[in-house]
C-alpha cells in the first residue's frame, strides 16, 4: 500500500493546450500523452514523472495547499511533439499528499522486462532485475514499473 508522502503535480493543461501530444521523460522510458482536463503529470521524491488520469489521482491524493519547492538534479519536464519545445514542469508543480492505504499489487522483477501500458503506445518502459511491476486495484489498466530504489520510499508491504 502506499504510503503518506508529498508529492507534486502538474495538470497538463497548464502546459499546453487540450489535445496537444507531449512526451514526458520518466525514468523507465518515454510516454506520451494527449493534453486534456483529465491528465496530470506527477513529480515523485527523486524527481522521477508520470501521467495520472485525474480520476486515479482524486483516489491516491488530496491536493494539498503546502508550497511545492523540490529542486532536483534533472528538472523534470514535457517536451512538445512537433517542434520538440521543452517545459520545465516545476514552475507548475503543485503540492499533493499521497492517500496512505492506497492499495497496488505489486512483484519485484527477476528478468528485465518490458511493460507496454496505457501511455507506451509506441514504446515500453524498461524494468530491470529489482524493479517493481506495479498494478492498481482501481484500474485495470494502469501498470506500471517503479525502480527498485525509489519502491520503499512510495509503499509498504501489507499482508
Amino acid at each position: 500500500r502506499k504510503k503518506s508522502n508529498c508529492l507534486g503535480y502538474v495538470k497538463s493543461i497548464d502546459l499546453y493546450e487540450a489535445g496537444t501530444e507531449c512526451r514526458i521523460r520518466t525514468l523507465e522510458g518515454d510516454v506520451f500523452v494527449n493534453c486534456g482536463e483529465d491528465i496530470y503529470i506527477m513529480i515523485g521524491p527523486v524527481g522521477e514523472v508520470y501521467p495520472i488520469t485525474a480520476e486515479s489521482f482524486a483516489q491516491r491524493y488530496d491536493v494539498s495547499d503546502m508550497k511545492y519547492d523540490k529542486v532536483f538534479d534533472y528538472a523534470p519536464s514535457a517536451i512538445k511533439m512537433g517542434d520538440n519545445t521543452t517545459i520545465s514542469l516545476l514552475p507548475y508543480a503543485r503540492s499533493c499528499i499521497s492517500k496512505p492505504g492506497a492499495a497496488i499489487w505489486a512483484k519485484q522483477v527477476d528478468i528485465h522486462t518490458k511493460v507496454f501500458n496505457r501511455w507506451n503506445y509506441e514504446t515500453y518502459m524498461n524494468a530491470k532485475i529489482g524493479d517493481w511491476l506495479c498494478y492498481s486495484t482501481f484500474d485495470d489498466k494502469d501498470v506500471y514499473v517503479v525502480q527498485k530504489e525509489i519502491f520503499g520510499i512510495l509503499y509498504e508491504k501489507v499482508e
